[in-house]
């Protein structure tokens, strides 16, 4: 799924875009350890579901989006983080696609 989404930057989020093959929009959710203890990961997990239940039908297209929350996440005020969220998913919707790399691999490669 990463090697064909389009990337979006938000404040306190990376959002990851790829078309779907079904016909609605999926959501996929990543926080690191790194980012804090269970508590705090889950409750970054249950605010940007809660974002995505409310905002999908005003989001554009059918697509899987995946979302890599931050710790800024878990304090930014609601309305503000789905201001962010909105925004980079509509971000990363207008990129171009970037092209499906080969499966050829470094050694793989043809010669000239």
């Amino acid at each position: 799924m990463y090697a064909a989404a389009r990337k979006a930057w938000g404040r306190g989020c990376t959002v990851f875009v790829a078309d779907s093959s079904c016909d609605r929009q999926r959501l996929g959710l990543a926080v690191g350890r790194r980012v804090g203890n269970a508590v705090l990961r889950n409750r970054i997990k249950r605010r940007i579901r809660e974002v995505f239940r409310l905002q999908r039908k005003n989001w554009p297209g059918c697509y899987d989006i995946v979302v890599h929350g931050r710790a800024e996440v878990a304090v930014m005020p609601f309305l503000e983080l789905t201001e962010v969220l909105t925004q980079a998913v509509r971000t990363a919707v207008a990129r171009p696609s970037r092209p499906r790399r080969g499966l050829l691999r470094g050694g793989d490669k043809e010669r000239s």
